[in-house]
């Protein structure tokens, strides 16, 4: 059985308005639980912060769609959470993909064109380097097809409450 081509032309990565945010905060809220980074907490306390960090858009919120000929939207993919975030001693600033949450089955090939475009906004931007965090083997997967190095890890020592 042949696999079917996937039309990459059909999907655009949109940014979603702040007044948006506030219309799908329940779906960007489960995105943001089931995808933070390993060992990060969330408390509601910090779920609000998110929200009002999306709202005032020090956040932005992503989502990967595919749509039709009609340019009507006919598949949700992703949602995804970014914020920049600047290294005062270097004077570099980077984006920080604070969650990516694939809500349908998403290939290889989907993914890394998300990422590419986050890059590609990353670059407008000024940043020098897109980061993420992640436990996810499949992602890692996705990151070494791209040619990006996985070497670097995160080491957290938990200190209590």
């Amino acid at each position: 059985m042949e696999k079917a081509q996937l039309d990459l032309a059909a999907f655009r990565l949109v940014r979603v308005s702040p007044l948006a945010v506030g219309e799908i905060w329940s779906l960007i809220r489960q995105a943001v639980i089931r995808s933070t980074a390993p060992g990060t907490k969330l408390t509601e306390e910090n779920l609000s912060n998110v929200l009002s960090s999306l709202l005032s858009e020090r956040m932005l919120c992503w989502t990967l769609a595919e749509y039709n000929d009609e340019g009507k939207a006919v598949g949700l993919y992703m949602i995804g959470t970014t914020t920049i975030v600047t290294d005062t001693i270097a004077d570099t600033k980077s984006l920080l993909i604070y969650s990516l949450y694939g809500l349908k089955m998403m290939s290889e090939e989907l993914w890394k064109k998300t990422i590419s475009l986050l890059s590609e906004y990353a670059k407008g931007q000024g940043c020098v380097s897109v980061m993420a965090t992640t436990a996810n083997r499949r992602m890692l997967k996705v990151a070494e097809g791209m040619g990006v190095s996985t070497d670097l890890r995160m080491i957290t020592i938990g200190l209590g409450d």
